[in-house]
């Protein structure tokens, strides 16, 4: 094979799209939830959810079961807050299903979650959400670890959206070894 035939590129050959399987940063449309899940583990048990768009670009989190271990939830003080702060988000993705005045209980950690997501059960496939993907301290795209996450984009019009990106959300890579919890500053509070 000669170099000649090697390089070179045409319309039906190359396209400029990205080939990434994930979602960018930013605030989407169209976003369907694919998994909910509780996974129980000794160590370190979470709520999970996938999400997809109509091409196949993934993100996901998993929601760790807030618990004082130390590095990042010292007192009770840390864990109520987090406790809170998982509530909203549950309440947040739940209330996307089941109707803006749903509430939930449960004994445990284990408990709610699994509540919640019998109470769901298939009500989120072909429902799409506005969706808000942030990344990570790695650079990869995840759901926020706050709410609000989701919209129903047939309630809320986007000029009403409380979805927004905002001075502590991470939407631009920064280079690996660098502080990543540099904030973002003038970043459109609409992308996609």
């Amino acid at each position: 094979m000669s170099n000649e035939n090697l390089w070179g590129f045409t319309a039906e050959t190359v396209s400029e799209e990205s080939s990434s399987k994930f979602l960018r940063a930013g605030i989407h449309e169209a976003v369907f939830v694919t998994k909910l899940e509780y996974v129980s583990d000794p160590n370190n048990s979470y709520f999970l959810v996938e999400m997809a768009d109509k091409d196949g670009k993934t993100v996901n989190r998993r929601y760790f079961e807030p618990k004082i271990d130390g590095s990042v939830i010292k007192t009770t003080k840390d864990l109520e807050k987090s406790v809170a702060s998982f509530m909203k988000i549950l309440a947040n993705i739940s209330r996307k299903f089941n109707g803006e005045d749903y509430v939930a209980e449960g004994e445990s950690f284990a408990l709610l979650c699994t509540n919640v997501i019998n109470e769901i059960g298939d009500k989120y496939v072909g429902k799409p959400l506005r969706t808000k993907v942030v990344l990570n301290k790695k650079n990869f795209p995840v759901l926020p670890s706050y709410a609000p996450i989701w919209e129903d984009p047939t309630v809320v019009p986007l000029v009403a959206s409380k979805l927004t990106i905002n001075e502590i959300d991470r939407v631009k890579s920064t280079p690996q070894g660098a502080d990543a919890d540099i904030p973002v500053t003038n970043t459109p509070s609409w992308t996609s």
